[in-house]
């Protein structure tokens, strides 16, 4: 804080009670000549202050991920086709009720309706360009994985969780080799809700 200026009135008074006759303060010998010592004084730049007044912003806390968050991979719903996934994705390597792509996923026919999307090894490339969602665990440590995931408390080296809506049932297998997780395999497998059994079957992994 800058010391504020005597008044005119109080050093005429303090002149006239012989104030002058005072001892000198002593001088060391290191003292700052006057040109250092005004900037001593300075106040720091507003950039230091802003820095020191500003509070450290808090750390983004990951995503967690449920069971509806894989109801869509990469812009593909369940319910979808070959079609839909190549209308989404691009053009692949389509053999029979397969769908291939060189450096992503391989996508099957169920039998009974349904697709499989199984995110294998060597998908590296293409989880980059869709890693805005669920995917983002490809590639973690199992660790991690788990903590991304609000319904398994472990990720092993085969993992695979089941859920059902009305009138689907989903499949969420994880696979974790040398500490990360290597493949995500996402089942969507529709059924008529009249032939379905009641209550459905809870959530589980194992």
């Amino acid at each position: 804080m800058k010391r504020s200026i005597p008044s005119l009135s109080v050093v005429l008074m303090l002149g006239a009670l012989g104030c002058a006759s005072a001892p000198p303060p002593p001088q060391a010998a290191s003292s700052p000549s006057p040109a250092n010592a005004t900037d001593t004084q300075k106040d720091p730049p507003a950039e230091a202050k802003a820095a020191e007044s500003a509070s450290p912003l808090p750390e983004a806390k990951p995503k967690v991920f449920g069971f509806r968050d894989f109801l869509s991979i990469a812009g593909v719903r369940a319910g979808a086709t070959l079609d839909d996934v190549e209308a989404a994705w691009g053009k692949g390597e389509r053999r029979g009720d397969k769908l291939r792509y060189e450096d992503g996923p391989t996508v099957s026919v169920m039998p009974s309706g349904g697709l499989m999307i199984d995110i294998h090894v060597g998908a590296e490339g293409w989880v980059k360009r869709h890693a805005n969602g669920p995917l983002s665990i490809w590639g973690k440590t199992c660790e991690e994985a788990a903590a991304a995931l609000d319904f398994t408390d472990v990720v092993g080296a085969y993992t695979t969780c089941k859920h059902y809506e009305k009138d689907l049932f989903l499949d969420v297998t994880l696979m974790c080799s040398q500490g990360r997780v290597g493949t995500v395999a996402v089942v969507w497998y529709p059924f008529d809700p009249n032939d379905a059994v009641n209550p459905l079957p809870p959530d589980h992994c194992n």
